[in-house]
């Protein structure tokens, strides 16, 4: 199908799309940041896990305790 509109409403379409792509390639930028941070969070935290579940452990025996 053609569809014809005039040169100034091309115009505005190719800025309008111009400024999707810019939007699009920041949140991406974003997301790409976050996931790296993540990452490297849980690479960071892989030797305090044994820590981490021995305070879940005693959470558990605390709340047990109250019975």
């Amino acid at each position: 199908m053609t569809y014809f509109c005039s040169k100034t409403r091309l115009t505005q379409i190719k800025k309008e799309v111009l400024e999707l792509i810019k939007l699009l390639n920041f949140g991406l930028l974003e997301l790409k940041n976050d996931l790296r941070n993540l990452i490297n969070n849980l690479r960071n935290s892989n030797n305090r896990w044994p820590n981490r579940n021995v305070k879940k452990k005693s959470l558990n025996w605390r709340v047990k305790e109250e019975y």
